[in-house]
């Protein structure tokens, strides 16, 4: 019904199309709102006018290409977190305007190409010069300008006077309010810089078992500046070469080169046998060994027990994966137990790289770690083990409830099934736990006829 009275609106607009006037492209323009525009981008105003109502919260940032777009999101940024000027979590410290408000760009080089709206892409840029719209505007389009300037401008401190160029004057309030936040974006810029200089990436990560979440962590560690190798029993040198990670198929010359922090990141079954295997012998200096599997007890004891006993050692479990954590691992949770460490400032200098990406950091042991896990992780496994074993799809009559348990099962069947065996093998909390929900199900199996009989008792 909307579309229809739109489709009517835009209608009654398209007879003010004129053939008159010579336009750039062979599209026709409708002349709406003091503005010659394309059909379909009026047909976008009228419905945005007639049916978006934003909230009170929205900040909308509206620029014309190469116009200091960069600048308006940081400026906007800076405004809107002023909870980070005294803090190191400052969003602008590690990530690009662009990055924190992502928009897309348009190619300038057009090589004769049209952008979707029919015109050439090189049309989207000027010159970039002082005073260069006069040979764009009309001093009618550029008087308009300046009234609309005007009416959006009240109360911000900021005021557009017409004279000869129709400049606009900054009073000296909105002018010490623009200079306090070009020094703040200043000192975000140094302080960046410092972090950089002094950032944990600087020293040599080097990670053991490059399947998919080492890459997936990678991607962050090397976007914080980090200097990374990896070794693998699968061939990853291409994969490697295009991320910038240097692969060594030799595990000992891996070992061999300078090493500070060493992941193994292998999966749980395998992760005994791998580090068995290893030379470490060759080793040039200790080193902090990291594991992230998702059970700790077991990772915790073979550690200790295959490692030299210069090497200190870090139990982490990032709670989240390529999946959960693909739009950024900000208050996502980051488990680590610093079981026997010596270096303290490379162990801090190592987590650092996840509390800037805002996880959240929860320093407890391997032993309540596990417990905690086999309660929740190893129960929401099972219970989507069980429903693929069902094989339940969507239905036409699907509640949010069904919806939320079919999704599991997709989560749950994503994973392999040496994850889950992996988390009950080696979890010695999990057993107990598998035998309470068998318990669990029988008394609620039991629970069913009982019912039943005392409903017929009561209708007697």
């Amino acid at each position: 019904m909307a579309e229809s009275h739109l489709l009517r609106e835009l209608e009654n607009l398209q007879r003010g199309v004129t053939s008159d006037v010579q336009w750039w492209t062979d599209a026709a323009r409708i002349h709406w709102k003091g503005f010659w525009l394309r059909p379909e981008f009026v047909k976008a105003s009228v419905a945005i006018g007639k049916e978006f109502r934003p909230l009170a919260s929205d900040v909308i940032l509206a620029s014309f290409p190469k116009t200091g777009t960069t600048w308006l999101k940081a400026l906007t940024i800076a405004i809107l977190g002023e909870k980070f000027l005294s803090e190191d979590a400052d969003p602008l410290l590690f990530h690009n305007p662009h990055e924190l408000v992502p928009f897309l760009e348009v190619n300038k080089d057009d090589n004769g190409r049209v952008h979707w709206s029919g015109t050439k892409f090189g049309s989207f840029f000027r010159r970039g010069e002082i005073g260069d719209w006069k040979n764009h505007l009309t001093p009618e389009m550029a008087e308009q300008l300046h009234k609309i300037a005007s009416e959006k401008w009240v109360g911000s401190g900021l005021e557009s006077r017409s004279r000869g160029n129709n400049s606009a004057v900054i009073s000296a309030k909105a002018r010490n309010r623009y200079l306090g936040i070009l020094q703040y974006i200043k000192r975000s810029n140094e302080r960046k810089t410092s972090a950089i200089l002094a950032c944990p990436g600087q020293e040599r990560l080097r990670i053991v078992g490059f399947g998919t979440f080492a890459q997936f962590l990678a991607k962050a560690m090397i976007k914080q500046g980090h200097s990374l190798r990896a070794t693998s029993r699968t061939d990853y040198s291409q994969l490697c070469a295009d991320l910038g990670v240097a692969f060594f198929s030799d595990v000992a010359a891996f070992l061999g080169a300078d090493n500070d922090v060493i992941m193994i990141c292998t999966s749980i079954l395998s992760f005994s046998q791998v580090l068995k295997s290893m030379p470490f012998h060759s080793l040039k200096q200790p080193a902090l060994f990291v594991d992230v599997l998702s059970v700790k007890e077991h990772a915790r004891d073979t550690l200790l027990r295959v490692l030299p006993e210069d090497s200190d050692v870090l139990c982490t479990h990032p709670m989240f994966g390529p999946e959960s954590g693909k739009h950024g691992w900000r208050d996502l949770n980051f488990m680590y137990d610093k079981v026997r460490v010596r270096e303290e400032k490379t162990c801090s200098s190592f987590l650092k790289i996840f509390e800037i990406e805002g996880c959240r950091m929860l320093e407890m042991s391997c032993t309540e770690h596990d417990e905690l896990a086999a309660k929740s992780q190893f129960i929401t496994h099972t219970i989507g083990r069980i429903l693929s074993e069902m094989d339940i799809e969507s239905t036409p009559i699907d509640t949010k409830g069904f919806e939320a348990l079919v999704q599991l099962r997709k989560n749950t069947e994503s994973d392999s099934f040496d994850l889950f065996n992996g988390l009950y093998v080696q979890n010695r909390f999990a057993k107990q736990e598998l035998k309470n929900l068998e318990v669990a199900f029988e008394k609620l199996k039991h629970k069913l006829p009982k019912r039943n009989v005392e409903e017929q008792e009561a209708n007697q």
